[in-house]
């Protein structure tokens, strides 16, 4: 049985009444009729992360661009397939890709946000799925525009000395709904965006201490083939 960790959603109808979103018009799938606003979609750079092994509360950028007014979003964001953890729960399939846990996600400080907001709405990442974390955040008063920072993520890689990993936050995650942003139409209707997003990573590089044990390890058996030469 699914369950679901996120523990609150931005309370809103999504209505998509009289919108186009700019790029699917423009691909030819929905062009604007007659009284339609088109609304420019953001653009969400997940980025590729180099991090340190076996250490925790490691941070790492995640930006936007675009320029859309905004009033607020709702952000998931997933290590690999969401790990043995999402397989235990149902959410995919076993066994799981083990990968860096996600500890914190901070929607305020330095981003978009950070001049403008309610707080961040209760939520976040679960002890039992931890490659995965949601969380939401609204705007206090009227909107803010998508282009600069627009979240800090915290990752911990206890547990993995070396790797490589994707780092998702589209409809790839167990919540099956990618990220989105919430949007007021020229009427005042409320509409719900979903940016571009391209698929990240996060590269865990082993010390060099252990790229030196591991050249050590390969050249034994050479030394050995070279003295039994000899003998």
């Amino acid at each position: 049985m699914k369950t679901r960790f996120s523990c609150f959603r931005l309370p809103w109808n999504i209505i998509r009444c009289g919108v186009v979103l700019a790029g699917v018009a423009a691909a030819g799938k929905a062009p604007p009729a007659a009284g339609q606003e088109v609304i420019a979609v953001p653009a969400i750079d997940v980025g590729h992360h180099v991090l340190q092994p076996e250490m925790a509360d490691q941070k790492i950028p995640i930006l936007v661009s675009g320029g859309l007014e905004v009033e607020g979003v709702n952000f998931y964001i997933q290590v690999a397939d969401g790990g043995p953890e999402a397989a235990d729960f149902g959410f995919i399939d076993p066994p799981g890709i083990s990968g860096p846990h996600i500890t914190d996600v901070d929607l305020i400080t330095g981003t978009i946000f950070a001049p403008n907001n309610a707080g961040h709405i209760p939520g976040g990442g679960s002890p039992e799925i931890p490659q995965f974390f949601d969380c939401s955040i609204l705007t206090a008063d009227g909107p803010v525009d998508t282009d600069g920072l627009l979240a800090t993520v915290t990752i911990d890689t206890t547990g993995f000395s070396g790797g490589r990993w994707d780092l998702f936050v589209d409809d790839n995650t167990i919540e099956t709904k990618p990220t989105h942003f919430i949007a007021l139409e020229v009427g005042g209707e409320v509409v719900e965006v979903t940016p571009d997003s391209n698929i990240g990573s996060i590269t865990v590089i082993p010390e060099p201490s252990t790229f030196g044990l591991l050249a050590a390890g390969l050249a034994l058996p050479l030394v050995r083939r070279l003295r039994r030469k000899k003998g």
